[in-house]
């Protein structure tokens, strides 16, 4: 049977062709005009109807004649001589290239799970997860491969923010929010609540220590919440009034004053992703991903949220009209994705490629 792409992605293949050698092995025979030349995932598929390379690719038609010899000067791949093994090609097209780099890498791990992890295990994106009803609520930092892969789930009350660029700046994160709200900042002695001998952050009144009874848990509880909570534009209206009342402050010539709020300012700018984007949390945010076709006016406008990968191609650029399409390919998908997203960003956006965050309240997610 000739290979398709698996669901969901079959429904999207536009192009398969198949491949034959020429006489000499040394070229391909295959009807180069029908691969396009805007951007989208190819897949190279050889006899056996089994993938040997799947690409995000900004122009399908100039890689294959690359990888497959246009002619017998043409240099293939120095490592894999594709020519040899390629039978058919599959193509998926997107638009623009940063949307054929994230459907690339799920279509990749739906094919083989494990070339994916290796493939993507250069990605750094890390989450900081947090249950806010929890008895003993606790920050813990998580890399975006535990997710995927189901080391660590979680849970139903369970907060997942970021995305962050390291797991360096995941733990920044925690210690300047601990240092913020005046949190506990040693979770073991939490978990002797209240039997435990409070540390000498108590002492130094920089904690009102609920792990020796001082503070009734329910009090710290609430202030973890607000920690929780402490994302997005709470951070920036939190630093803008800041910085008011320390101008207001060094109006005053109250120095003292000005001097604790310019720390709080430096502990705020502490609160961030290291990237171009607001650390908010994952289940209540969409990312809208727009870049430019070759159609004149039209824009590839795609929505990437935990409940799947949504596509639509329009003049306007919005998501969600006639020809819009979702990809249900569940939360678990989402953590890969986002972590393209993530390193795609830092490595920077092409021209006419924009990443917007959009926050909405949360919704059920499918596993």
């Amino acid at each position: 049977m000739p290979f398709r792409p698996p669901a969901p992605f079959d429904d999207l293949c536009t192009v398969a062709l198949n491949v034959e050698p020429a006489g000499d092995h040394r070229t391909t025979e295959i009807d180069w005009t029908r691969l396009p030349t805007e951007a989208g995932v190819v897949l190279l598929v050889d006899a056996n109807a089994r993938p040997v390379l799947i690409r995000g690719i900004g122009d399908p038609r100039a890689f294959v004649r690359r990888r497959l010899g246009a002619d017998p000067d043409d240099d293939p791949t120095p490592r894999v001589d594709y020519r040899a093994v390629v039978r058919r090609v599959c193509v998926i097209p997107t638009g623009h290239t940063l949307l054929a780099e994230l459907l690339a890498g799920a279509c990749e791990a739906l094919i083989d799970p494990e070339l994916a992890r290796s493939t993507n295990a250069r990605l750094s994106a890390c989450f900081v997860i947090a249950d806010g009803s929890a008895r003993l609520p606790m920050f813990r930092a998580v890399d975006w491969l535990d997710l995927w892969d189901g080391s660590d789930r979680p849970g139903a009350h369970e907060t997942v923010l970021g995305p962050f660029t390291s797991a360096k700046r995941a733990k920044q994160w925690i210690e300047h929010v601990v240092d913020l709200f005046d949190l506990c900042r040693y979770d073991h002695l939490l978990a002797q609540t209240p039997d435990a001998t409070a540390c000498v952050y108590k002492q130094m009144g920089k904690c009102p220590a609920p792990c020796d009874g001082t503070e009734p848990l329910e009090s710290y509880r609430e202030r973890f919440r607000l920690a929780l909570a402490f994302t997005g534009d709470a951070v920036a209206r939190d630093r803008e009034q800041t910085t008011q009342r320390m101008e207001r402050a060094a109006a005053d010539l109250d120095f003292e004053t000005a001097s604790s709020l310019k720390d709080r300012l430096q502990v705020l700018d502490g609160l961030t992703s290291a990237g171009d984007w607001d650390v908010c949390d994952t289940g209540a945010t969409r990312w809208n991903i727009t870049g430019p076709t070759r159609k004149s006016a039209w824009t590839r406008c795609s929505t990437l949220s935990p409940e799947g990968l949504a596509l639509a191609c329009d003049a306007s650029g919005s998501p969600g009209d006639a020809d819009s399409q979702r990809l249900p390919l569940g939360k678990r998908m989402s953590w890969l994705l986002l972590a393209t997203l993530v390193d795609r960003w830092q490595k920077g956006l092409a021209t006419g490629e924009q990443v917007v965050q959009d926050v909405r309240e949360p919704s059920a997610l499918p596993d």
